[in-house]
This record gives C-alpha cells, sequence and structure tokens, in this order.
C-alpha cells in the first residue's frame, strides 16, 4: 500500500533530485567527499521531517 505523501508531486521531484545528486555525487573527485556527506546529512534530516510528520498524521 502507498503512503499517502508518495502520491505528491512535490514528494516525488524531491526524490527524484536526491537519485540524480547521488548519482552525480559518484562522479567526485576524493577531496569533495565532504559534499556527499553534507547530502547524506541533509537527506537524514528531511527523513527525520516526514517521520515527524507521520507521526502527527497517525496521532490525529
Amino acid at each position: 500500500m502507498a503512503r499517502a505523501h508518495h502520491n505528491l508531486a512535490a514528494w516525488q521531484q524531491a526524490i527524484a533530485l536526491v537519485k540524480a545528486v547521488y548519482t552525480l555525487s559518484e562522479q567526485f573527485p576524493p577531496k569533495e567527499a565532504e559534499l556527499e556527506n553534507a547530502i547524506n546529512r541533509e537527506f537524514a534530516l528531511l527523513n527525520g521531517l516526514m517521520n515527524a510528520e507521520r507521526r502527527k498524521g497517525a496521532a490525529r
């Protein structure tokens, strides 16, 4: 069963953007690995925010 936010166009576009960034970051020189780490941190933050919103909706 698909989750409600999976149908949101903004969510779908955000996931597509994240996948594109991950694909592109594989080609970065090793000295730019910090950028990949920053992307990973941002993705984790977004995931946490989505989980918090999901919990709010479940509590209603």
